[in-house]
């Protein structure tokens, strides 16, 4: 009896998001929240967005979070670890698609600001992280104007 072939591994399905600067700020502060809280690192959700809460709400909040890394992690947050490799990848993925999003906003920063984004500019440059295709991000402003690849 012989086995059937496997199946070809099919090509990923590729979508376009067309978003504001202020929209995709949000995309790379909650990427970044998301992938922090995977490793139990709850103080990024109180400083990222509740910062502007009364300070006894704040405060409050800040506790409860606290008490949820030993949860998320499965021990005391370490910090780099995820409680399991299946998280460990999620992580990764958030992480990758928040270094590819932060990068055009850092770019425009400078050019707003008539600054060389000099050495700095490495430090938000992408890096590929194993298992997950390198998102490809476009910047156009002007409406029919061409898109470029960053």
């Amino acid at each position: 009896m012989t086995e059937a072939p496997a199946a070809a591994a099919q090509p990923p399905t590729h979508y376009t998001l067309t978003v504001t600067a202020e929209q995709l700020a949000l995309m790379r502060d909650a990427t970044e929240v998301c992938a922090r809280f995977l490793i139990g690192q709850t103080d990024s959700v109180t400083l990222t967005f509740l910062a502007g809460l009364p300070t006894d709400e704040f405060c409050e909040l800040r506790d409860r979070l606290a008490e949820l890394g030993p949860l998320v992690t499965g021990e005391r947050p370490n910090y780099f670890k995820a409680r399991s490799p299946e998280l460990a990848r999620v992580k990764d993925g958030l992480f990758l698609l928040h270094q590819v999003v932060r990068q055009p906003l850092y770019l425009d920063r400078c050019a707003a600001e008539g600054t060389d984004p000099g050495w700095a500019v490495s430090r938000y440059d992408p890096h590929p992280v194993p298992g997950w295709e390198m998102p490809q991000i476009y910047a156009g402003k002007v409406e029919g104007e061409p898109w470029t690849k960053l």
